[in-house]
């Protein structure tokens, strides 16, 4: 299941629309079609799982059937790895580049097996210059390899030594890249998980990276430089230093202009979309979207690049509270989620964006702030409860989006329903407790207490302020405490969110400095 997901992914992440990829599988009905869907979708975990769905139960005879629909689906995959939809410039060049290789290198073997050894090595030479072109490393070495044994049989021993200490320096470097692979691959497993930082794994970091950068220093070829740029990036996002960050990505954008035979649209779009989210980092929020905009440019509309832009577009526009972008978007965005497109997180993470927008429409009604009709018509459309049921990834995510579901849930219950907000609030207390222990949570954790504090003193802002004043500091975004839980997903920031909070009970926020 995992080389059929494996398979989908790339020919999404390189501009095929799931439209498209859907189109090569038949009937919606056929078993095909729900099997390619069934991966998309993240439904099918484990074939035992595809083939309840398709069969209707898992026994000898419905295992063989879907080990041979497999195998059908997966030749139709791999066909589609070589009509994925051309892009302008570098992709599609390399791509005939490499083709045209091979074909040459295999072409010349064939030549010289039928002892056409003058035109074989004419071949062979060619595919060399070709492979040499476009560090094709492993065509060099294959081409390399039957040319030697030309030279050979030709007693050319200068020219057979010499392609041999070329084939020998190839093989390290084919050695190389998957060191540099398997190192990158290692790193980010580290990278991604959404929570758990600890002192190890910043070790383990710094080693990887380290790693990256000596072979990028010994063997200084594109893809182990670029995988280090972007380790390197990575690294300072972990450290939360955004500047250095900054600087890594300017650093991956500079080689790509270094090797324009190797810079794709896909390549600058990535960079610019990390670019963007340095800038929404460090609260350069115009930066931000100006760079999330040229990623969106450069992205095929509705494959997995452009879906992740448009998130992070959401999130920026959200943070400056330009409510018209943010409809805007989300509009595009749930008629992506209609068409099928994104995976079930993503889509529960546009549904939790427009939660937030939600609330803060209803929490500035609640302080006096007139919202456009526009706005809260699209506000009226999100149903928190409905939310709570229907988002069973985000539930799962523990210790990252969840956090900020459950805080969601209580922020609206606090608005109209204070009592009932009681509940919900134990379980923020219990992920405190259980998830949230660490430096990198000292702001989630300082909010939920100033929450709890507004319960156990009766709402009364004064001495919830009294007394949780080293919380409320702790609100406020610093070098130490910047980020949220969930690799800093905070559609609302935590300062501005209690802000409202105080405004709500006017009453006793008699001394509060928050702007609202």
């Amino acid at each position: 299941m995992s080389a059929l997901h494996d398979i989908i992914r790339t020919v999404t992440q390189n501009g095929m629309t799931k439209r498209e990829l859907f189109s090569h599988f038949g009937d919606p009905n056929s078993r095909q079609h729900k099997l390619v869907l069934g991966i998309t979708d993240d439904t099918f975990k484990t074939d035992d799982e595809a083939i309840t769905v398709l069969y209707g139960s898992v026994d000898a005879s419905t295992k063989r059937m879907f080990k041979q629909l497999k195998y059908n689906v997966r030749g139709k995959l791999l066909g589609l790895l070589f009509t994925m939809p051309d892009e302008e410039g570098a992709l599609n060049d390399r791509r005939k580049a490499h083709a045209e290789a091979l074909k040459l290198a295999a072409a010349g073997k064939i030549l010289f097996i039928n002892s056409y050894t003058d035109t074989a090595e004419d071949v062979l030479i060619q595919a060399v210059r070709k492979a040499r072109e476009h560090e094709f490393f492993d065509v060099d070495y294959h081409a390399l390899y039957n040319l030697q044994s030309h030279y050979s049989t030709q007693g050319e021993q200068r020219k057979r030594v010499d392609a041999r200490q070329r084939m020998e320096y190839l093989m390290e470097m084919l050695n190389a890249e998957m060191n540099a692979r398997e190192h990158f691959n290692h790193f980010t497993t580290i990278a991604n998980t959404t929570t758990g930082y600890s002192a190890r794994a910043a070790i383990i970091a710094e080693e990887v990276v380290e790693n990256l950068r000596m072979l990028a220093k010994d063997y200084p070829c594109f893809s182990i430089r670029n995988k280090y740029r972007k380790a390197e990036m990575f690294r300072w996002m972990l450290h939360d230093d955004y500047e250095k960050a900054l600087e890594s990505v300017r650093g991956t954008i500079e080689l790509l202009e270094e090797y324009p035979r190797f810079a794709t649209q896909t390549l600058y779009a990535d960079s610019y979309m990390q670019s963007g989210y340095c800038h929404y980092e460090l609260q350069d929020y115009q930066t931000a979207l100006a760079e999330n905009t040229r990623a969106l440019e450069l992205s095929k509309p509705q494959t997995y690049n452009w879906a992740n832009v448009l998130k992070l577009r959401l999130l920026t526009l959200l943070r400056m509270e330009d409510f018209p972008a943010f409809m805007a978007e989300l509009r595009t965005a749930y008629e992506y989620i209609g068409n099928g497109g994104g995976t079930d997180f993503w889509r529960e993470q546009i549904q939790l964006l427009h939660g937030y927008f939600a609330w803060l429409c209803r929490a500035m009604q609640r302080t006096g702030v007139e919202v456009a009709p526009a706005a809260l018509e699209i506000a009226a459309q999100f149903s928190i409860n409905d939310f709570m049921i229907a988002s069973p990834n985000i539930t799962a995510d523990k210790k990252g989006t969840n956090v900020a579901r459950v805080i969601l849930d209580v922020m609206f219950l606090l608005i109209d329903n204070p009592d009932g907000a009681e509940v919900r609030l134990e379980a923020l207390l219990q992920y405190r407790k259980q998830y949230l222990r660490g430096r990198q949570f000292a702001r989630t954790s300082a909010f939920i207490h100033l929450v709890e504090l507004l319960f156990t003193n009766n709402f009364d802002m004064q001495t919830v302020l009294d007394l949780g004043k080293k919380e409320r500091a702790l609100l406020n975004p610093s070098v130490k405490n910047k980020n949220c839980v969930s690799e800093s997903f905070e559609p609302i920031p935590l300062l501005r969110t209690w802000g409202f909070a105080e405004a709500i009970y006017p009453a006793y926020a008699v001394h509060s400095s928050v702007a609202v």
